[in-house]
């Protein structure tokens, strides 16, 4: 009898144990190239590991014909091509840098004031071929936002707060949200020859509507990124579909590309710089 319970007990734990670990699997970041990875946080406060890695979904972690093109160039050619051993230094040194504008110690920027602390020269500056204006809403963390790394790296992708710092000239003629509402049109059909501002919205799904709604916002033809999926590593339960803003950015500058000149050549990978890296 005792064997008996004994056996049964065993076989229980087996089954919790197994059970456990598949929801960990299920929730669990990948780790794309490399192995052993700690992620540094938003903030710039953690170390990355000394081995080269890309977190998020692997290249060969979706099923065959899924992946847009634009992902799979993405995990092909660009998130490990920049990752940069000088710029990594400044987390193995466990170095801090202070910010000039609000004072604080960081090892690679203050998202409250976007700025850049230490050697500022291992980042690169991308000059975008429009402007891309990100509306982010009170409530998103900054700390978790991926549209920091696009106002960092380029002078034309800019934060602005919504409401309060809405722009007051978004003419619908020249303007795009990026939105994947039904009647969206697909980027790869957009006119860019008319398009000099996209606009992003930033925020969690609860206020993405309110954001939506604003007359000026509304006015704008909504354009989306169809066949794409994240290679970001932060688990979200809302699919492969949604992306990460600076995602975003990064193939809706791609798609303006193939459109008005049949091809890619690579000119806005940096814009992914420190994606890469955090």
């Amino acid at each position: 009898v005792k064997i008996a319970i004994a056996t049964k007990s065993s076989v229980f734990l087996v089954l919790v144990f197994v059970f456990l670990h598949q929801i960990a699997a299920y929730k669990s970041p990948k780790c794309f190239l490399g192995d052993s990875p700690k992620i540094s946080d938003a903030k710039g406060t953690g170390k990355m590991s000394a081995q080269r890695i890309v977190i998020g979904k692997g290249a060969d972690d979706y099923p065959e014909g899924s992946r847009g093109d634009g992902t799979e160039y993405l995990l092909r050619n660009v998130l490990w091509q920049l990752r940069d051993e000088e710029f990594e230094k400044q987390s193995w040194s466990g170095a801090k840098f202070t910010c000039p504008g609000c004072g604080r110690n960081l090892r690679y920027y203050c998202e409250r004031c976007l700025q850049l602390v230490g050697n500022k020269l291992l980042v690169p500056s991308v000059e975008l071929p429009i402007e891309l204006v990100i509306l982010q809403h009170r409530s998103e963390s900054r700390a978790k936002s991926t549209a920091v790394y696009g106002q960092l790296v380029s002078p034309q992708c800019n934060i602005r707060m919504f409401p309060e710092e809405l722009p007051a000239d978004l003419d619908p003629a020249d303007t795009i949200v990026l939105f994947p509402s039904q009647d969206a049109r697909d980027a790869a059909a957009v006119d860019w020859l008319r398009v000099r501002r996209a606009v992003l919205v930033d925020t969690t799904w609860i206020t993405t509507q309110k954001m939506l709604s604003h007359p000026a916002v509304a006015a704008l033809p909504c354009v989306a990124l169809r066949a794409e999926q994240t290679s970001y590593w932060r688990y979200h339960a809302h699919g492969a579909g949604c992306l990460s803003t600076i995602e975003c950015c990064f193939h809706l500058l791609r798609q303006r590309s193939l459109a008005l000149k049949g091809s890619y050549g690579g000119e806005y990978d940096r814009l992914m710089f420190l994606h890469a890296h955090f």
